[in-house]
């Protein structure tokens, strides 16, 4: 028995870190929900849509690992106790090859297992059953934070300027440019944004306080200088007095 659960082990591990790979990218955000029990399951996938979230069940956690590896799901909602595969095996896997968030529901009379499980890496613990309020609290914090990501490591094309947030590349006219890290980020906020004046503030907020880091307002304007003498010709970056910087894409074919 202990010779197959290594096995088991072997192949999933196996599966989390090669079939991840294959998947083609998708635009819902994906909750998979590991628990035995047919009815939280369905209190589960009403919650999910109603936030507009897909859903996918499994009902121990052998399964649950395997589909993790296969679906590369936003946020994973694991119940306590499972068959098979506990939840602590569960996510000590998950975490040699992922940072998705893993959130576990606890019932009464396990609260010895919440320990564990939080040494292994799960993300937060939930009280179980689980309350529809908390489900949706949790669905709304963590694919919040999934949404973000996504925005961060996606390409962005406006005009002449293509932005890759996975690879950190960025091509100007098809042409390769390289960027320091505090400019490629501020470009790549500019072009997220793109025709939309965004403050000073807004790019300190969300680019340097969000990290725990502080930068002041002059340290800002230079590096949008900077970016600025890297673009010409594809990409303006309009200084609205007073407001902020919207970045406006050159025409290279003006009628």
């Amino acid at each position: 028995m202990e010779d197959a659960h290594r096995l088991a082990h072997a192949d999933l591990n196996t599966v989390m870190q090669t079939s991840r790979r294959r998947w083609p990218a998708r635009a819902a955000m994906q909750l998979l929900s590991v628990d035995q029990d047919f009815e939280a399951q369905q209190r589960i996938r009403r919650v999910a849509a109603e936030s507009g979230v897909d859903v996918i069940l499994c009902g121990d956690g052998a399964e649950g690992l395997f589909r993790i590896g296969r679906a590369d799901p936003d946020l994973v909602l694991l119940r306590a106790g499972l068959p098979v595969l506990d939840a602590t095996a569960v996510v000590t896997v998950v975490r040699r090859h992922a940072a998705v968030p893993v959130v576990l529901g606890i019932g009464q009379g396990q609260t010895e297992l919440a320990g564990p499980a939080l040494l292994a890496g799960v993300s937060e613990v939930l009280s179980y059953p689980y309350r529809d309020r908390d489900l949706y609290m949790v669905i709304s914090q963590y694919l919040r934070d999934a949404d973000s990501r996504r925005t961060e490591q996606a390409v962005v094309a406006v005009g002449q300027v293509e932005l890759n947030g996975l690879t950190f590349e960025v091509k100007v006219a098809g042409e390769p440019v390289t960027l320091p890290l505090r400019q490629f980020d501020i470009l790549r906020y500019l072009l997220v944004h793109t025709g939309v004046v965004v403050s000073l503030d807004q790019i300190r907020e969300h680019l340097w306080l969000v990290r725990g880091d502080d930068v002041t307002t002059n340290t800002i304007k230079l590096h949008i200088s900077r970016l600025r003498g890297r673009l010409v010709d594809a990409l303006v970056v309009v200084n609205v007095r007073g407001v902020g910087y919207r970045a406006v894409p050159i025409d290279p074919d003006p009628v």
